[in-house]
C-alpha cells in the first residue's frame, strides 16, 4: 500500500469513526441525562420554598419551647419560695 492510499484510508477510518462519535454522542447525553434525573428523584430531597416554611416552623418552635421553659423555671421558682 502506498503513502496515498494509506493516508486515504486512515482518513477514511478516522472520518468514519467520528461520525459514528457523533451519533452516539446524543444517545450517551440523553443517558447521562436519565440517570442523574433518576438518582435525583431517589434522593429524600426538598425544595427550597419547602425548606424555608419547615425552618419557620422550627424557629416557632424554638421560640416556644423557650417561653415554656421560661415559665416553667419561674413556676418552679415560686413553688420553692412558698
Amino acid at each position: 500500500m502506498d503513502k496515498e492510499k494509506f493516508i486515504s484510508a486512515l482518513q477514511d477510518n478516522f472520518g468514519e469513526t467520528f461520525n459514528n462519535a457523533k451519533l452516539f454522542s446524543g444517545e450517551i447525553k440523553d443517558l447521562i441525562r436519565s440517570s442523574a434525573l433518576n438518582t435525583l428523584d431517589n434522593l429524600d430531597i426538598v425544595s427550597r420554598e419547602e425548606f424555608d416554611a419547615q425552618k419557620a416552623v422550627l424557629n416557632r418552635a424554638e421560640q416556644k419551647l423557650e417561653q415554656l421553659q421560661d415559665q416553667l423555671k419561674k413556676l418552679q421558682d415560686t413553688i420553692k419560695n412558698i
